[in-house]
């Protein structure tokens, strides 16, 4: 039913993990900047994305993340019967 409090997903959604914390953060910082400073969206050729594009992106993840939370409760039922 539950995973081990070893499980290093758990561990990182708990904080326990804090260069974890370090790396999203950065991550999300730097595609910030890249995406929203006029030099840094120069030197790469990026542009700012459009709004629908945007929505495009938030189904998608959702989706997959959706996905992936199916395959794994069908695991369970399967291993469980």
């Amino acid at each position: 039913c539950c995973r081990p409090a070893r499980d290093p997903a758990r561990r990182f959604r708990s904080g326990k993990i804090p260069a974890s914390w370090w790396v999203t953060a950065g991550t999300i910082t730097m595609i910030t900047k890249l995406v929203m400073f006029l030099g840094a969206r120069g030197l790469f050729e990026f542009i700012v994305p459009y709004p629908h594009d945007m929505v495009i992106v938030l189904c998608v993840g959702v989706a997959s993340a959706t996905w992936f939370e199916v395959c794994k409760l069908i695991t369970r039922y399967q291993e469980s019967a």
